[in-house]
């Protein structure tokens, strides 16, 4: 700004800027021409109060809060617990939820979703290792190793079950009675399992579905006769209760029985290796 009004000062006469002389600062400075007017008339003001031309700007400069720099160190020292969600990291960094979201937006801490990874022994995985290698078969034919197609594998998994819920939601006809439930507790209602066995679909070359893979769900149940008579069955009267303890010999006893529900279980392949080491 000085610069504008000297130079326009060095060519002026009796106070007075020669022709084109603010064009000429125009142009040289690179500002508009109101600028240069503006300028000239701050430094004519001084200058008539007779003091020394001295422009200063006006414009306020605005304060930028001083970024907090990433303590690499705090971080891989903090426990891991400590580090589960940003409101926790920036307590252990001393800095506010804002610059931890903003660190890791750039990349400076990286998330991770850790899961938790089986626990195996040797002992599972050498059966894991053998079930791999049973899984294989050699195609006489191409002379190649491949995998079996499983026609003949049933893959089972079981679900519990509760009895009942604690509440239930019914529609029902204006005047009609409503249903009446009772449990002797509401926080421990009985559960029953079901296991379900599957198999690969059989599929025609013409796409006609053969066999969808599905066979059946069995629920874990027993007979069990009346200990004594009562308003709704007479003493002796069998009852169907679920099996409320699966232990793996009432699980095994029920695969290989041969009062088994469904004969095409009596010689089931698992699909997990872990399961076989718990039988």
């Amino acid at each position: 700004m000085n610069q504008v009004a000297q130079f326009i000062l060095e060519g002026s006469k009796d106070g007075k800027p020669s022709k084109g002389r603010y064009k000429e600062a125009q142009l040289k400075f690179n500002i508009s021409r109101a600028t240069v007017f503006r300028l000239w008339a701050a430094a004519k003001k001084q200058q008539k109060n007779g003091d020394v031309i001295h422009l200063v700007s006006g414009k306020t400069t605005r304060l930028h809060r001083k970024y907090i720099e990433l303590d690499l160190t705090l971080l891989v020292n903090m426990e891991c617990t400590k580090r589960g969600s940003i409101r926790r990291l920036a307590q252990g960094l001393g800095a506010s939820k804002t610059t931890v979201g903003r660190w890791v937006k750039t990349g400076k801490i990286r998330a991770h979703t850790s899961a938790i990874k089986p626990d195996l022994t040797a002992t599972n995985k050498l059966l894991r290792l053998r079930f791999s290698l049973q899984s294989l078969e050699l195609d006489r034919i191409l002379n190649v190793i491949k995998f079996k197609d499983m026609h003949n594998t049933v893959h089972i998994d079981e679900k519990w079950f509760y009895i009942t819920k604690g509440t239930h939601r019914y529609y029902l006809a204006p005047g009609e009675p409503e249903p009446y439930r009772s449990r002797k507790s509401k926080k421990f209602i009985g559960k029953i399992m079901f296991i379900c066995a599957v198999t690969r679909p059989l599929i025609a070359e013409n796409g006609e579905v053969l066999f969808d893979g599905k066979i059946e769900i069995f629920p874990f149940i027993e007979k069990v006769p009346a200990k004594r008579n009562s308003r709704n069955r007479n003493a002796g009267t069998l009852e169907t209760k679920p099996i409320e303890s699966i232990t793996k010999e009432v699980y095994k006893a029920w695969l290989i029985n041969e009062d088994c529900p469904d004969s095409r279980l009596s010689s089931v392949r698992f699909r997990s290796p872990a399961r076989m080491a718990q039988l």
